[in-house]
């Protein structure tokens, strides 16, 4: 697949440029050459949405890209294999100071990007998933606090609840609300290579106790699903849908405090301890739903930016025995590495959950 780096400038992890900028950039694949005629684009949140293009140009593979205002706004480069533009591939905000360079690439999803932001979440899941929230929240009018994008994905979110089963913490992404992936080929594959990674990053994160879950199944818009679970750090899931034809992938991780610290307290009685899925799941399609609701309401009002939020408290319980399972052990008694988290089954036809 060619790669294609989309330069920009950027300060920190946030891209910042002045009003009425001048982006500027050129476009590459992963030889170093130029890309005559990649179509870049940029996304305004602040202004709901609000589209800017520019067309790298015929002989240097280099684009000009105007962009007026102040407010927050998604990059890219076209991605044939959407509906829309395609994935975020970087963010920046107007307007700003020092300058520098961002690379994009249309080797999507990028699985070392993928990897380090996965890493983000997961590890700061007792803590609201705090390792990923996005500088977005403030500019934003969507009902839920916006959350950094891993490599191969549209939009992200956090939200909240204190439900009767104890606070619940849920990041989740997808490759779009509005649009799909054309073909269920290409979606097929890029839920085989986000689906490796998260195998791969649980894998480096063995201290968080995460195994594949057993449970695969799905029936009604579902066409593939996979699951990971811990005793103490919550529940991972990535769907693929098709929704009027269309191909979504959806990832999302829950963190529960209630069922997290008593999966912390078995394992330190050397308990067996089973995760429970219709907790997670219940509280996680809860939460979407009411988001769902809040952003149709709020489209169908062209006021998104005055609607009450229904992200709730970030905040969870300190869990002082997760705490002191994750304490690092002494240098000598390290392991060097921990087991690889297996792949699981192939789904089946059997329905369990949509």
């Amino acid at each position: 697949m060619k790669k294609i780096v989309l330069s920009v400038m950027m300060l920190g992890s946030v891209p910042v440029l002045q009003a009425a900028t001048i982006v500027s950039g050129c476009v590459t694949d992963s030889a170093g050459r130029a890309v005559p005629g990649a179509k870049v684009f940029a996304i305004s949140e602040l202004m709901h949405d609000k589209l800017y293009r520019a067309e790298a140009g015929k002989s240097d593979g280099c684009y000009k890209l105007r962009i007026p205002g102040e407010g927050i706004y998604r990059l890219g480069v076209r991605d044939l294999r959407f509906d829309d533009d395609g994935p975020v591939q970087a963010e920046i905000a107007i307007p700003g100071a020092e300058l520098q360079k961002v690379d994009l690439s249309t080797d999507v999803p990028n699985g070392k990007l993928l990897r380090e932001r996965l890493t983000d979440g997961f590890l700061s899941a007792s803590d609201g998933f705090s390792g990923v929230r996005s500088d977005r929240a403030s500019s934003t009018g969507f009902p839920a606090i916006m959350a950094q994008i891993p490599s191969g994905f549209a939009d992200c979110m956090l939200q909240f609840s204190n439900g009767q089963n104890g606070p619940t913490a849920l990041w989740w992404c997808n490759t779009g609300l509005w649009f799909g992936i054309r073909d269920e080929r290409d979606a097929h594959a890029m839920f085989e290579s986000i689906r490796d990674s998260i195998g791969a990053t649980l894998s480096d994160l063995g201290q968080l106790r995460y195994s594949a879950s057993k449970d695969t199944h799905c029936s009604g818009d579902c066409v593939e699903f996979v699951a990971w679970e811990s005793p103490i750090n919550g529940l991972i899931a990535m769907h693929h849908l098709k929704i009027k034809g269309r191909n979504v992938l959806w990832l999302w991780a829950a963190y529960n405090s209630r069922l997290t610290e008593k999966g912390c307290e078995a394992l330190q009685r050397h308990d067996e301890f089973k995760v429970d899925h219709s907790t997670y799941f219940s509280a996680v399609f809860a939460m979407r739903a009411e988001y769902d609701h809040q952003l149709v309401a709020a489209v169908k009002s062209g006021n998104r930016a005055q609607l009450p939020g229904v992200a709730g408290s970030s905040e969870v319980a300190p869990n002082k025995c997760l705490e002191e399972i994750l304490k690092p052990a002494p240098a000598a008694s390290q392991p060097k590495h921990f087991a690889p988290i297996p792949t699981p089954p192939a789904p089946t036809d059997s329905p369990v959950r949509p």
